[in-house]
């Protein structure tokens, strides 16, 4: 979202915890938004449910617009975040980079793209 979308959900949204973990606080979020932004992958442990940690990737197309993510999750049984992104992030990236490159190929493809 550019930035007069995004302070638009702000004033819209109500944030409802799912676990203690959930981030509820919006200048918190905003915090987190600036940094995934930067950082282009986003990562949460027990933010959505306890037991799933998840590392995320943006993938842009032609305008650099976000226009879909790759992702992958799994249980905390199994890792932490800090292992995810070291261990799935780079994976990850080569996915959506190889993705974009297919979709500036066959440009129609966006369109089947879910956001």
């Amino acid at each position: 979202m550019d930035k007069d979308a995004l302070e638009d959900y702000f004033r819209k949204v109500r944030l409802t915890a799912l676990t203690e973990k959930t981030v509820t606080s919006k200048s918190t979020l905003r915090a987190i938004l600036a940094k995934v932004r930067e950082e282009r992958f986003a990562a949460i442990e027990d933010e959505l449910d306890y037991g799933v940690v998840s590392v995320a990737v943006p993938i842009f197309n032609a305008d650099n617009q976000v226009i879909a993510a790759v992702n992958c999750s799994t249980s905390t049984a199994r890792t932490d975040k800090n292992e995810m992104i070291a261990s799935r992030l780079p994976i990850l990236r080569e996915a959506a980079r190889t993705i974009e490159i297919e979709l500036r190929r066959y440009p129609m493809l966006a369109h089947s793209m879910a956001v």
